[in-house]
């Protein structure tokens, strides 16, 4: 029998309310608070392979992925690197589901994997690094905390986006795959908004947030800023005043991205509003995605290819109402030129 031991720490967050056995959000991954177990098995066992450094991290954390299990079978290279990797995929999902209720630069260390056996002791050890560090839509590094009310609308989301996203195997020594492949707008989506949140530089973090809208709500060239603006409106707005403003919000996001892909210089002086708009942008985003992940309808909708039915509900929202009925051939009245 072969015993698996997974620590990757989780930083500049505060969950509370967790329960002592930890948030499972997957066989292969569980979020648990630091308790003595942990703190033990980082000092005697994974120090040695780790470092002081890493050690440090983990111990200071308020939270971690913790798992131990039992493998009736050997565990060979290729299918140790796999389960690390699985589990700080979905590490990281759930970091996703967290922004998704508030802006946060919560972040993950480094996922470290020992296998070892009774009687031979340590027989393999493999660590991984995370693939993004996140930072908050003013890129800062900040800590935040999560009541339990907040961490449990987060773990129902985790479950809506793991049922959404793609799952393949991925193999480390080969190229990256991409995330643009799929038909899906919402996975689209939240790729861009993964690069939205890893970006530290507020320019380069608003390009990103225009393309996460235009993925939802693109379904042409013709006026992007305009159609955009106003599809977002639209779908996340309460009210007539609320949409107005949300429209507003984003021509103004649209002016800012102009000049950062175009080229030009930004001004010191316009950084503050720069970063004004992608707070803005971010909670815009936010609700976009948490309300298509809530709606199943337009989950379906937003998970095709279909740009006529998308201008469809969107015409509709625009222009509520059934559609006048044609006047029956013959009944039209004509004037007549006195």
């Amino acid at each position: 029998m072969v015993d698996l031991i997974v620590i990757q720490a989780i930083t500049e967050l505060r969950l509370e309310g967790q329960p002592p056995e930890g948030i499972q959000l997957d066989d292969d991954c569980i979020i648990r608070p630091l308790d003595e177990r942990i703190r033990f098995l980082s000092q005697n066992i994974f120090h040695p392979f780790i470092g002081l450094i890493h050690h440090e991290s983990i111990i200071n954390a308020s939270a971690a992925n913790f798992l131990e299990q039992v493998s009736e079978t050997p565990v060979d290279d290729e299918a140790s690197k796999g389960f690390l990797l699985r589990t700080m995929t979905w590490t990281q999902l759930f970091l996703l589901s967290l922004w998704l209720i508030k802006d946060n630069s919560g972040n993950v260390g480094d996922g470290h994997l020992l296998l070892a056996e009774v009687g031979k002791g340590v027989h393999g050890f493999w660590s991984q690094r995370p693939g993004v560090l996140n930072f908050t839509a003013d890129c800062h590094r900040l800590p935040s905390t999560f009541s339990k009310a907040e961490i449990d609308e987060a773990v129902a989301l985790f479950a809506r986006l793991k049922a959404v996203l793609p799952q393949g195997p991925y193999n480390l020594d080969e190229p990256r795959p991409s995330g643009l492949v799929f038909d899906s707008r919402v996975v689209r989506t939240v790729y861009f908004a993964q690069a939205a949140r890893a970006s530290a530089d507020v320019a380069v973090k608003v390009a990103f947030q225009c393309l996460c809208f235009e993925s939802l709500f693109a379904s042409s060239s013709d006026s992007i800023s305009h159609r955009v603006s106003e599809r977002t409106a639209a779908l996340i707005g309460l009210d007539g005043p609320d949409k107005r403003s949300v429209y507003t919000g984003m021509r103004k996001l649209y002016n800012a991205r102009s000049t950062v892909v175009h080229g030009d210089p930004i001004k010191v002086s316009a950084l503050p509003a720069l970063r004004e708009r992608a707070k803005q942008a971010d909670s815009y985003l936010r609700r976009a995605i948490r309300k298509l992940l809530e709606m199943e309808e337009l989950l379906t909708l937003f998970s095709s290819r279909k740009h006529e039915a998308i201008d469809a509900y969107f015409l509709m929202q625009i222009f509520p109402g059934n559609a006048p009925t044609p006047p029956a051939a013959g009944t039209g009245t004509t004037t007549r030129a006195s």
